[in-house]
């Protein structure tokens, strides 16, 4: 972390050789090589020595609160580094603010699991450090973008602790009507234990005019119960008796379309048993003929007659067929020598 760069601070705000004495500076500088080698216990002892030679110095305390604060001990981290404000050194001042609200921002990040309240103080405290920061050196990025981040998880905070209020008071609203029913509760076993045996009569009596009013409404169930019985029953035999009348007519009305049917058949079969012997004697009848014609014919001789145009065209027209029958034609085609596609790396 930059701002915790303690050879930086010290060169650059300090010349050490002329504001110490020989005992103090020796302790600082011990610090520091303590400080750099990660040993920040024994860099505070050495800083709490140059302290005790000089308290009132800014380094002193400025390089105390960054090895407490690597630490982990937070609170005095900040104890120091608002000691080292004291000084009034504006270079001072805008490293010791943005520290102090890091170490206040650790601080409401370990709290915010066990004390929201106590979270959302330190996040704000953390916020009033970084815009003083911000203010002495508008050009820090780091407090800034540290300022953010803590408003955005001081928001959520607050979100929290609203979702946790309202629950509560959801409880409370609960337990109030709870303690109020059995506040009702007992009121009404009072009163009914004031009433006495009045209340008992009354109810007993209610009770029976209940019952009778019971045994009415089943009798008058029972009575529905066996009209609707016989309306049904009746109902029923009607439903029955169309349903037979209704089979009978259909009975008659298949039997009619049966003997229709074998009627239309054995029509249909004599009409071509007619037409089957209507046949066959046509046909027997042109072979008569055919035979009469032979038997006069002159015996032993050919006659001959020519072929007409239209046989011979007919029967060249026929060979031509056959012979085109007979033949297979072959189709080359020639392969086509695409080129090669772009390449696209």
């Amino acid at each position: 972390m930059r701002k915790l760069s303690i050879i930086n601070v010290i060169i650059a705000l300090f010349c050490i050789g002329t504001l110490y004495a020989s005992t103090a500076k020796d302790d600082v500088k011990k610090g520091n090589v303590l400080y750099n080698s990660g040993k920040f216990d024994e860099a505070v002892k050495a800083y709490d020595d140059a302290l005790a030679k000089k308290s009132g110095d800014p380094i002193a305390h400025f390089n105390a609160g960054s090895a407490l604060y690597k630490k982990g001990t937070y609170p005095r981290a900040i104890e120091s580094f608002h000691k080292a404000i004291s000084s009034g050194d504006a270079a001072i001042v805008s490293g010791a603010d943005y520290n102090i609200g890091n170490a206040q921002y650790r601080v409401g990040s370990a709290q915010e699991a066990a004390d929201i309240k106590k979270a959302k103080d330190a996040f704000e405290t953390a916020l009033q450090y970084y815009k003083r920061a911000i203010d002495l050196n508008p050009q820090d990025k780091d407090a800034k973008f540290n300022y953010e981040v803590t408003a955005w998880r001081l928001n959520n905070l607050k979100e929290d602790q609203q979702k946790q209020d309202q629950r509560k008071d959801q409880q409370k609203d609960q337990q109030k009507q709870e303690k109020d029913q059995e506040q009702n509760k007992d009121q009404q076993q009072n009163q009914d234990q004031s009433q006495g045996g009045q209340g008992r009569e009354q109810k007993q009596q209610k009770k029976e005019d209940q019952q009778q009013q019971g045994q009415a409404q089943q009798q008058q169930q029972q009575q529905g119960r066996e009209q609707e019985k016989q309306s049904q029953n009746q109902e029923d035999a009607e439903k029955k008796e169309d349903q037979k009348d209704a089979g009978q007519d259909q009975q008659s009305q298949a039997e009619k379309q049966e003997e229709e049917k074998k009627e239309a058949e054995e029509r249909a079969a004599q009409a071509a048993r007619e037409e089957e012997q209507k046949k066959e004697e046509e046909k027997k009848k042109e072979e008569e003929q055919q035979g009469l014609a032979a038997y006069q014919a002159p015996q032993g001789e050919e006659k001959e007659r020519e072929m007409s145009e239209e046989e011979a065209k007919m029967l060249l027209e026929g060979y031509k067929g056959e012979e085109a029958k007979g033949t297979i034609v072959h189709l080359r085609t020639k392969r086509l020598d695409d080129p090669e596609p772009e390449k696209s790396w």
